[in-house]
């Protein structure tokens, strides 16, 4: 597994890959969730390889180690899935070869608007618990919460505040110490602009399904 930037012009994105070599099968792109990272998909990358393909996970830009700019307007689903674009046609090489696109969550409304412009360097598209549209009810009310504690204490009150709600978890509570550092790091070293924009988006994606289907 090899850790690489990808340069655009709005920043490095940072990817984790596992490249089996030419096996004439597609490469397969993977996009994580909101708070989420290329790390997210440790656990699938070299079963992909296994199985033949060039499997790449990605960074969005603002999360962990893609850093990125401090516009709220870089954050926008469909600035975000231009990044997906530049990185689908990095793995398409000069015959343009379709990729397969996951997306995780919000990473699958940035691969569905990714897929909806440009179908042709798509092979086949995996929405992985993403809904049609923007989230609703509860988990919406638990994002509006979290606005004020940014606006105040930044990065580590967000946090800190998702640490207490998740204090009766017991899946969470089991997790290695080593699993809970990382995810301490990974969070405190994403972008505070790019967590509140990217929220605002996954808010407000309108459903897109019947674009997708035209596809």
């Amino acid at each position: 597994m090899v850790r690489r930037d990808f340069q655009t012009e709005a920043g490095p994105i940072a990817l984790l890959e596992c490249d089996p070599g030419p096996t004439g099968v597609p490469p397969v792109l993977l996009v994580p969730g909101y708070t989420g990272s290329k790390e997210d998909f440790v656990g699938v990358l070299g079963q992909l390889a296994a199985a033949g393909h060039r499997a790449v996970a990605m960074d969005q830009r603002g999360q962990f180690e893609s850093p990125g700019p401090d516009d709220p307007a870089a954050y926008t689903v469909d600035a975000l899935a231009r990044d997906v674009r530049l990185v689908l046609a990095d793995l398409a090489g000069a015959d343009r070869r379709p990729v397969h696109l996951v997306g995780h969550s919000f990473g699958g409304l940035v691969a569905r608007a990714a897929a909806v412009a440009d179908p042709a360097a798509v092979a086949s598209v995996v929405l992985l618990c993403s809904g049609p549209a923007g989230i609703g009810g509860n988990r919406k009310q638990r994002m509006e919460e979290l606005r004020p504690l940014l606006a105040t204490g930044g990065m580590p009150a967000v946090y800190e505040h998702m640490e207490r709600l998740a204090a009766g978890d017991a899946r969470a509570a089991a997790a290695p110490p080593e699993l809970r550092a990382f995810l301490r790091r990974r969070f405190l070293a994403s972008s505070a602009v790019g967590l509140e924009a990217m929220g605002e988006a996954l808010l407000g994606e309108p459903d897109r399904v019947a674009e997708l289907r035209a596809t």
